[in-house]
């Protein structure tokens, strides 16, 4: 067997190596428009967080507005019904 290839295989070896870094270029230059949309569907996952967080703030927030303000009322009825 001969240490050097024919011309044939050498060309069938370089095209199949062109190929591979043309899929390699491919993949690389796709990076930028797979990042940014990958960051972007975090980002609206995270603003969806913060806004059910935020929704369930207020809620509670005025779940305890309104017992408190019970809690009030019924302590006044009751103290002036005791003095009256």
């Amino acid at each position: 067997m001969s240490e050097y290839i024919s011309r044939q295989e050498f060309e069938q070896l370089e095209k199949r190596i062109e190929d591979n870094f043309k899929h390699l270029n491919s993949k690389i230059d796709s990076l930028p428009d797979r990042f940014s949309d990958k960051m972007e569907i975090a980002l609206n996952q995270q603003l969806e967080k913060i806004r059910k967080e935020r929704k369930d703030d207020k809620k509670s927030i005025i779940t305890w507005s309104l017992t408190g303000t019970g809690i009030i009322v019924a302590l006044l009825t009751f103290l002036f019904n005791f003095i009256f």
